[in-house]
């Protein structure tokens, strides 16, 4: 395939174009060269760029989940989140990832991110899921769950989020889900 036909070439799509324009300028040169020695070559190198593209991750995964932690305490207005509430909110974001997760490494199956994972991706950040309680205890029946208070993510946000999130708020969507995790229990029997 001659130089000027490598604009053609396919990129997996991750829902960025950008990116799928930067893993394609990245190729191309290599690309010209396997084609100048011989079509198999060009063949072959067509084949490992779609393969290495596939694993390939412009920002650090971690980084990304706590922006995206920060968008939602941000949007809920709380200073503490049930771990359902939180990877709800997550899963709900549009073409983050995290409702079709993949694992660290993007070899599993897709799957919704669940409690567990939220926990297991947090550890190396030692953050951890603590109990927690309702803001108002009498009123919302006193019930304790398993999350997160913000003050936990304030260092790692300082350190790796700088401020910048860079990634788009969906604020109604995640705002909305946390009124709904906000609204007193009904009491049993009704």
């Amino acid at each position: 395939m001659p130089y000027s036909q490598l604009d053609c070439f396919q990129f997996p799509r991750s829902g960025d174009a950008r990116r799928s324009a930067r893993l394609a300028d990245n190729w191309r040169s290599l690309i010209a060269v396997a084609d100048a020695c011989s079509p198999a070559w060009g063949a072959l190198t067509r084949e490992a760029a779609v393969a290495f593209s596939k694993s390939c991750h412009d920002e650090d995964i971690l980084v990304v989940l706590l922006q995206h932690i920060l968008e939602v305490f941000d949007a809920c207005g709380v200073d503490r989140l049930a771990s359902k509430t939180l990877v709800d909110a997550l899963v709900d974001m549009d073409d983050a990832g995290w409702s079709e997760w993949r694992g660290l490494r993007d070899d599993q199956q897709p799957r919704q991110l669940s409690q567990g994972e939220l926990a297991r991706l947090l550890a190396p950040f030692c953050i951890r899921p603590r109990s927690i309680w309702p803001r108002l205890r009498r009123q919302d029946n006193g019930k304790s769950s398993k999350g997160y208070f913000r003050w936990q993510f304030e260092a790692a946000w300082r350190a790796y989020c700088g401020g910048n999130h860079g990634i788009s708020v969906q604020v109604s969507d995640i705002a909305r889900l946390c009124q709904h995790a906000r609204a007193p229990a009904r009491p049993r029997g009704q």
